[in-house]
């Protein structure tokens, strides 16, 4: 038996890989988001469940809400220096990054694994740090997803 986090978080890596991005994508769940830069070619998007909060929905039900990560990472091929072709990749990053939260939001995706999508949050659009210091893309899109189950 698998814990409904991980089966979420799989479903959506599975989403993720059968979606239609502008750019290609290549997901995968996993427990830890390290990668060397050199073994990243093209958008990656590692799946990893996050947080679980039991509440009381009513007398007889409890509510989970799963938050589930997506780190979405990418090696800037252009360099800081050519400005314009630096911009130009890093807002088609940005684009496919606003695909992926739309793709989840959307009505095909709304239930995945017995779970209801309920938001999509990027609270880290992008990592300055990686961008300087790692020349990588990096940002973090949370997906909350809810179940109701009877209390035992």
């Amino acid at each position: 038996m698998t814990a409904p986090d991980v089966e979420l978080a799989q479903a959506i890596a599975d989403a993720l890989t059968a979606g239609t991005f502008s750019l290609a994508l290549d997901a995968s769940r996993e427990y830890l988001t390290e990668a060397d830069l050199k073994d990243l070619v093209g958008l990656h998007a590692t799946v990893y469940p996050t947080d679980t909060v039991d509440a009381l929905a009513d007398r007889g039900t409890m509510e989970t809400e799963t938050t589930v990560n997506i780190a979405l990472r990418c090696k800037i091929v252009a360099r800081p220096d050519s400005a314009t072709a630096y911009r130009a990749e890093l807002d088609a990053l940005r684009q496919a990054t606003r695909e992926i939260m739309d793709l989840l939001a959307g009505t095909r995706h709304r239930r995945l694994a017995g779970h209801v999508w309920t938001k999509n949050t990027n609270p880290t659009p992008y990592q300055a740090d990686h961008l300087e210091h790692l020349g990588q893309y990096t940002s973090i899109v949370e997906v909350v997803y809810k179940t109701q189950r009877p209390i035992q």
